[in-house]
């Protein structure tokens, strides 16, 4: 599969809408809150993790949660929400989505926009402890 990872800015955006446009989508989408993530590196493995996940465990249905759980260190899913979901008070955001017709449909919710602000790809010094904090829930789940 392949994912594709866009910036976007929050303004007065509808909280409620934007969750329920998450939970309808029938491919992966995901918005996370960009205070809470490292690098896209750190993205991109925890997609990694999460589509081996589902090749080879079924205990958990839901795509998105895997992946939270693996972006926020964490075996509990409402932590992982809190950790990297958005919020009511979120600046930016970062959405991994398959397809571009959902993330075009997503814009057009209002309250956000592109952002020119972007993650750096590898943070040198923290790939480590990142690497391995995701190692250690691949033991838990």
């Amino acid at each position: 599969m392949r994912y594709k990872i866009d910036y976007i800015k929050f303004n007065n955006f509808n909280f409620d809408l934007i969750l329920n446009f998450i939970k309808s989508r029938n491919n992966f989408f995901q918005v996370v809150d960009a205070k809470s993530i490292i690098s896209e590196l750190q993205i991109i493995n925890a997609l990694k993790k999460t589509n081996r996940y589902f090749r080879h465990n079924k205990r958990i249905k839901i795509k998105s949660n895997i992946f939270l759980m693996y972006l926020g260190y964490t075996t509990q899913i409402s932590s992982a929400i809190d950790l990297n979901g958005i919020h009511r008070d979120s600046e930016n955001g970062i959405v991994i989505y398959e397809k571009s017709s959902d993330f075009e449909n997503f814009l057009n919710l209002g309250g956000m926009e592109k952002s020119t602000f972007k993650l750096p790809y590898d943070k040198a010094g923290f790939d480590k402890k990142v690497f391995m904090d995701m190692a250690y829930i691949d033991l838990l789940i």
